[in-house]
């Protein structure tokens, strides 16, 4: 009967450790604020029109050196987090489905933050990344962004070829993959 008490006892304990830790977690949400308005700043000072259509998202369209480029900011206030993805301007025939696995397995290999995945009919090659705001301020989230666009962007021009020869009925072999993803010093 004892053990049964002292059971029961620790149940409850766990029980309100957890539903402290979780209103914890609660405050700590509310807290934050939406990264969103960091990311308009960010648009300002590059100049950029954006469309802010719902307080949780965001959406720009940018030019590249080699395409055009939209940027999708969502925010979920909910779990701390924001889910950023950046669509390259490639349409991807379904019959190359095959190839552009492989192609986006080998770039994903070498990435250090965030991936690439396709998505739609026709398939368009998209950077994804979410980043989580808990116990941040707005300074540091600022830069994080900042630091996010320039990167997203950067990855899709460094590999546009590929998607470009995805998109196209350029052959892609291990060779010319290879070729691709070595990288390239100055244009032609």
């Amino acid at each position: 009967m004892q053990r049964r008490i002292a059971a029961q006892k620790h149940l409850k304990q766990n029980n309100d450790e957890e539903e402290i830790v979780m209103m914890k977690a609660q405050h700590n949400t509310d807290v934050i604020a939406n990264p969103l308005d960091s990311v308009e700043d960010i648009f300002l000072g590059y100049d950029w029109d954006y469309d802010r259509s719902a307080n949780d998202e965001l959406v720009v369209h940018v030019s590249g050196e080699k395409c055009h480029y939209t940027m999708i900011f969502i925010w979920q206030k909910e779990f701390g987090a924001l889910q950023f993805s950046c669509l390259c301007d490639v349409a991807i025939p379904q019959n190359r489905s095959d190839e552009a696995c492989q192609a986006f397995q080998s770039i994903n290999e070498q990435l250090w933050l965030g991936h690439f995945e396709m998505s739609g009919k026709p398939m368009t090659p998209r950077f994804r990344y979410t980043m989580l705001f808990r116990h941040q301020d707005n300074e540091s989230g600022t830069t994080q962004l900042n630091d996010l666009v320039d990167i997203a962007l950067a990855e899709c021009e460094r590999h546009y070829d590929i998607f470009s020869m995805l998109g196209t009925s350029t052959p892609i072999n291990d060779d010319v993959l290879f070729l691709a993803l070595s990288g390239n010093i100055g244009q032609a």
